[in-house]
Formats: structure tokens, C-alpha cells, sequence
């Protein structure tokens, strides 16, 4: 499976409430950790990323080619960005046109992979921005 092919689905697993870009950057982060093999030599590069007053100025992985393929997923039609009222960042859905797309996707996604992939979603979305920039952070150091 392609990049792309794993970052609609890491955005489906958020269901209708939707993903933050800084939940998904962390999300495919873990993911990319753990399950390495499952990933080709094409998949996201992560670098340490000062994000800011939204995580109290901590640093956490980073992938600008993650931000352009989002942009793309959007330009495509496959994925809806929307701001949340209160918040300083957007939060990602996939689109009625992406469902066909993520039934498929599902099925061809290595079961396992896939479900870390939920797990890590569902994790990163249960903590604070702050939180989860620290928690993933740290889990790169003693992981």
C-alpha cells in the first residue's frame, strides 16, 4: 500500500469527529514505528517539530511530505478540512466520494498493520495536543 493509501485510512479510523493535523502527524508516527516492515521505502520521513502554543512549545515528529499528500487528499475530494470552533487547527474527515476508496483499502490492508494503525489513532485521539506531543516523542527515545 502507497503513503497516501495509509494516511485516508489513519483519517478514517478518527470516524466523524475527525483528526487534527497535529493527532495525525503523531498517529502515523507511531505507525510508522511499529510497523515498519509493513511500509515501503516511499513512506513518511519524520523530523522534531516545535508545535507551537498548541503543545506549550513541545517537540514532537514532523512530516512536511505527510502535510502535501493531506493536500492533495483534500484537492482531491477525498478528504473534507474543516476549522473547529475554539480551536487554532483544522480537523481532517474523509469524504462520501473516499468510502468506496477506504472499503477497499481495508480490505487489501495488511489485518494486523491495519488494526495497529486504528489502535494508534484511537490512542493519540484520547490525549491533549500537549500530551500526545510529549507521549510520542518520549516513545521514540525508549521505543
Amino acid at each position: 500500500m502507497t503513503r497516501d493509501e495509509w494516511l485516508v485510512l489513519a483519517i478514517a479510523a478518527a470516524d466523524e469527529a475527525g483528526i487534527s493535523p497535529i493527532q495525525l502527524q503523531q498517529s502515523v508516527f507511531l505507525f510508522s514505528l511499529k510497523r515498519e516492515k509493513d511500509l515501503g521505502p516511499d513512506f513518511y520521513d519524520f523530523e522534531p517539530h516545535n508545535y507551537g502554543s498548541a503543545a506549550k512549545e513541545a517537540e514532537g515528529p514532523f512530516s512536511q511530505t505527510l502535510y502535501a499528500d493531506l493536500d492533495a487528499l483534500v484537492a482531491d475530494g477525498l478528504v473534507s478540512k474543516s476549522w473547529q470552533p475554539g480551536a487554532p487547527w483544522s480537523v481532517f474527515r474523509p469524504t462520501e466520494r473516499a468510502n468506496d476508496w477506504i472499503k477497499d483499502l481495508r480490505r487489501e490492508a495488511q489485518k494486523d498493520a491495519l488494526s495497529y494503525l486504528e489502535e494508534a489513532v484511537a490512542w493519540v485521539r484520547q490525549l491533549s495536543v500537549y500530551e500526545s506531543v510529549h507521549k510520542t516523542a518520549s516513545i521514540r527515545v525508549i521505543g
